[in-house]
């Protein structure tokens, strides 16, 4: 799956300019948050979304003028309530929309830009413009260098610096021009799916469609077949003892445990525990948690990590079926993306297999 920056990079590459979309400032209830972006290619075509519907259409409508004189604009949207109904939206709120046209001559810096997005290294895009809304200059902060244009201003620079640091983007516009300085991070949740059966291949291909980059991971050579799970960034045949140590995911990852057993579970289970990741949702009955908890108690894995266990895995949704099941996965994997604070530790119950 490439990201929105691979796209615009390969339309420049092409000789093709490119107008890329941001949402710089959200209030209200409006459809995507700040940071949202999409590009608009010269033929009309998008890549990504900002949400659809009305605020989409503008950009869209707007986007050509851009390309067309090379100016920036910021385009103010206030969804009001005739606009909505008439467009059969429910999200209101205002949203300003940068819209920037990407030449050519920036191939190199949408490169990096896709690699930052990949998760390979963040990165700061700074996109200024001055009165009249040109000329328009883009500059990306690596953390050591400069990709496209240095700011010759010392305050950019110490914004950009910031915004990399953790900071929130920096947005400002008026008559004399404006600039925006945003974060460009890892776009897609990086999930590990430890075992390649009916419901792991499921669960890669709604994982897929719900922004994750999968690996996925079998040691039966027939079932980790890159063929039969097109949906997978990265798919490997290897023994699962040991899998996590060869993935080596971050942080920020994901890692479900659905193998053909409960042995090969509760292996792995400890292994992606001892791994620094967010979450470990592994297949199962709620009798299956209390003999895993006490297995890994028993193997010293710190108390502070088991609260990353869900067992049973999922959302309760009374899911039966492998596509049922994936649902209910991921759904749990979006809540605990979009809204950490609310997602408890322990069982939800989604899933169970045998007692």
């Amino acid at each position: 799956m490439k990201n929105l920056y691979e796209r615009v990079a390969g339309e420049l590459e092409q000789g093709r300019p490119a107008v890329v979309a941001t949402i710089a400032r959200r209030l209200g209830s409006a459809p995507r948050g700040q940071g949202t972006r999409c590009a608009v290619l010269r033929d009309g075509a998008l890549a990504g979304t900002i949400g659809g519907g009305l605020l989409e259409a503008r950009v869209r409508e707007r986007a050509s003028a851009v390309l067309r004189t090379g100016r920036a604009e910021v385009l103010g949207l206030r969804l009001n309530a005739k606009e909505l109904a008439d467009d059969g939206m429910i999200c209101g709120g205002s949203v300003d929309v940068v819209l920037a046209r990407w030449e050519p001559a920036h191939a190199d810096l949408a490169r990096v830009a896709a690699d930052a997005l990949a998760g390979r290294s963040p990165a700061v895009l700074v996109t200024r413009w001055g009165p009249g809304g040109e000329p328009v200059r883009l500059g990306l902060w690596t953390g050591s260098a400069w990709v496209g244009r240095e700011p010759d201003d010392p305050a950019v620079r110490e914004a950009a610096a910031q915004v990399l640091a953790g900071g929130d983007p920096r947005f400002r516009h008026g008559d004399g021009g404006g600039l925006l300085a945003e974060l460009l991070d890892r776009e897609l949740a990086p999930l590990v799916v430890l075992g390649a059966g009916h419901v792991g291949r499921a669960l890669a291909r709604v994982a897929a469609t719900a922004d994750f980059e999968v690996t996925v991971v079998d040691d039966r050579p027939e079932f980790a077949d890159p063929k039969a799970l097109p949906w997978a960034s990265r798919v490997l045949c290897r023994p699962l003892a040991g899998a996590i140590e060869a993935v080596s995911p971050g942080p920020d990852a994901f890692v479900v445990v659905c193998t053909r057993g409960h042995l090969g579970d509760a292996v792995c289970a400890e292994e992606a525990l001892r791994s620094p990741v967010r979450y470990v949702g592994v297949i199962g009955s709620r009798r299956k948690r209390a003999a895993t908890l006490k297995r890994l108690r028993e193997a010293g894995v710190p108390e502070e990590r088991l609260a990353a266990l869900r067992l049973p895995v999922g959302l309760d949704l009374g899911a039966e079926t492998p596509g049922e099941i994936a649902v209910a996965v991921v759904a749990e994997m979006i809540r605990l993306r979009r809204s950490p604070a609310e997602v408890s530790s322990g069982s939800s119950g989604a899933l169970q297999r045998g007692t």
